[in-house]
């Protein structure tokens, strides 16, 4: 799969447009492309004008249409403003020592599954890697509200996992989102999925 993640700072006389046509631009994607998994919209809590985009496509052929692990249309949900923006979303970029990328990861992956798994109000939690530098992670974490990210930063297994890679990061790391989601509604499909493994 094809994974964009995208910061951006918009203007606040443009905002309200801009969030308009994105909105536009995000549900003709994910309800007319083949292979548009996810366009997700999110805007940061401190900073209206910071705003995050993760978009998923379907590289190969490989994932058939209709995984419910990455398609985020419910053909069943209801459109409504109870619905809309009660997510609590971390979008971030994690520069990585290149030495301790593949020991990064695999320490990721614990707190990933440990989250997914014991954590009710953990609904994504997912890796991006760039491929153009593979020291390039990104997060991008999906809670049902602040109270169940704010639940998840003292767990043991996150408490575990930030000692053991506090050293390893390459530099700052800025450019983080984390905010609420504008666009998908709350009730389409934001969760992942519990891991088997």
């Amino acid at each position: 799969m094809e994974i964009l993640m995208v910061r951006i700072k918009v203007k606040s006389e443009h905002l309200d447009e801009f969030i308009v046509e994105m909105i536009g631009d995000a549900e003709g994607s994910v309800m007319n492309e083949p292979g548009c998994r996810r366009f997700d919209i999110v805007q940061d809590m401190d900073d209206p004008t910071m705003l995050a985009l993760c978009e998923v496509s379907k590289c190969k052929p490989v994932f058939p249409i209709g995984d419910a692990q990455w398609d985020s249309h419910r053909a069943d949900a209801v459109q409504d403003p109870a619905f809309e923006r009660g997510l609590h979303i971390i979008h971030a970029p994690l520069p990585i020592k290149p030495e301790r990328v593949d020991d990064f990861i695999e320490s990721l992956k614990g707190d990933a599954i440990g989250s997914t798994r014991e954590e009710p109000g953990c609904l994504r939690f997912d890796v991006y890697q760039n491929v153009d530098n593979p020291a390039e992670l990104y997060l991008y974490e999906v809670y049902v509200n602040q109270a169940a990210f704010d639940y998840h930063a003292k767990t043991p297994h996150i408490q575990e996992w930030r000692k053991t890679v506090e050293n390893w990061y390459a530099g700052e790391r800025a450019g983080g989102r984390r905010g609420l989601n504008i666009w998908p509604p709350d009730n389409w499909n934001w969760s992942s999925g519990k891991p088997s493994h």
